[in-house]
């Protein structure tokens, strides 16, 4: 099948191709009384042994692809779909709905589709994998508009991580004063940051903001004994000789190198971890579920601060590191 940004391009059947082809409701009724077929949207089906091995947003795409079937070359995707398409993370985003972009009228909402009624500029449609799409600024800008706090940084980060220029950002969302949700999107887009390298990363630190607690630096490089590199860290607490690790299961894929198991990236995660602590930096790892405790985080980070304060006292250059 062919692919869009990465995710296989689903085997469509439409009505009326099927109908062209010979097949008649009846048939395709029959198919999915017996449920060879599954309804992804009006006149669009898939089958079965396909659809049951699509995750969310895969279901969604195909739900894309059905209206660009039945829409025409003419519309734009956008908002969440348009993230979809561009491969970017999303995180508490609703996809049960396929967002479009159109000039004029007034927005709608029918049969699964949500129909935005504002002007493109022509600088803001690309074109992934033969349909019109939001460009990458005005995606986050829409979804920073309409989508709560941790969907939008949490795309965001995701954009910049893969390149979109800060500023261009910036403009996009500040020339959408006076629309609905730009004052929330102007919040959102403070918050972004493309050093962050994975849905985890930006929930936590949106959590540090949360707790109240002193912004880290991010992707801090620590080196040890004679200048040898240790490696990066995800959180630094400048001056308190601390340094956090998000801990999510698939954080480990990206250590693996051809050959490689799981475990073995696991454990070189531990020796580089080790390391580090050897320096005297202190190091606070927290999880999935610590994310969902905000409490509980704030009181390790806080004890991680009292143990660094120790380390100081012993060793002051650590305040500088």
């Amino acid at each position: 099948m062919i692919e869009i940004m990465g995710r296989d391009k689903p085997s469509l059947l439409h009505r009326s191709d099927a109908v062209r082809e010979g097949l008649t409701d009846a048939e395709l009724l029959g198919r999915l009384k017996r449920r060879e077929l599954v309804r992804v949207a009006r006149g669009s089906y898939l089958r079965e042994s396909e659809h049951r091995h699509l995750d969310a947003l895969d279901q969604h795409l195909t739900r894309v692809l059905a209206a660009a079937h039945r829409n025409g070359d003419g519309v734009v995707f956008s908002h969440v779909s348009a993230a979809v398409l561009h491969g970017y993370d999303l995180w508490d985003c609703p996809v049960g709905e396929v967002h479009l972009t159109q000039g004029g009228g007034h927005g709608t909402r029918r049969h699964g589709l949500h129909r935005h009624h504002e002007k493109l500029e022509p600088g803001e449609i690309v074109s992934i994998g033969g349909l019109q799409v939001t460009s990458a600024a005005r995606t986050i800008a829409d979804l920073a508009r309409m989508s709560s706090l941790k969907a939008s940084v949490v795309a965001g980060d995701c954009a910049l991580r893969r390149g979109l220029s800060p500023g261009l950002l910036t403009d996009t969302i500040f020339a959408a004063k006076g629309r609905r949700g730009a004052a929330k999107a102007r919040q959102a887009v403070a918050l972004m940051d493309g050093r962050s390298e994975s849905v985890g990363e930006s929930l936590s630190r949106l959590l540090i903001a949360q707790v109240r607690l002193p912004e880290p630096d991010l992707q801090k490089h620590v080196w040890g004994a004679g200048g040898s590199p240790l490696g990066r860290t995800d959180f630094h607490f400048p001056g308190r000789a601390v340094v956090g690790e998000f801990d999510g299961k698939v954080k480990y894929g990206k250590y693996l190198k051809p050959g490689q198991e799981p475990g073995d990236a696991v454990y070189l995660e531990k020796v580089r971890e080790d390391r580090i602590r050897d320096t005297g930096l202190v190091v606070v790892r927290w999880t999935w579920a610590d994310l969902s405790r905000p409490n509980v985080f704030r009181r390790r980070i806080l004890e991680a601060f009292e143990r660094g304060r120790k380390e100081i006292s012993l060793n002051p250059a650590l305040a500088d590191l």
